[in-house]
């Protein structure tokens, strides 16, 4: 998988007033590891989220674990290149 975003790059979110939908890209808190851009690959019906990134080098699914639904702080509507 080729990753939207590289180093420097900017986003353009919105607040999620919804449940997060598998397939977007959300903006998430995250205890330990601080600010993320991840995708969403699964919600279950308690509202735990699991996410994954689409760099390589990315922190894996089982180092961030299931994630809150109110950790979730938007959701991606547009990549800006950095020049």
């Amino acid at each position: 998988m080729v990753p939207v975003l590289s180093d420097g790059d900017f986003v353009l979110t919105l607040r999620l007033f919804r449940a997060a939908k598998v397939g977007e890209l959300v903006v998430v808190k995250h205890k330990a590891l601080g600010v993320l851009v991840k995708r969403v690959v699964a919600v279950d019906g308690n509202g735990s989220i699991l996410l994954r990134g689409e760099n390589t080098q990315s922190s894996s699914i089982e180092d961030m674990g299931r994630i809150e639904r109110a950790q979730i702080k938007g959701r991606v509507l547009r990549c800006i290149r950095r020049s």
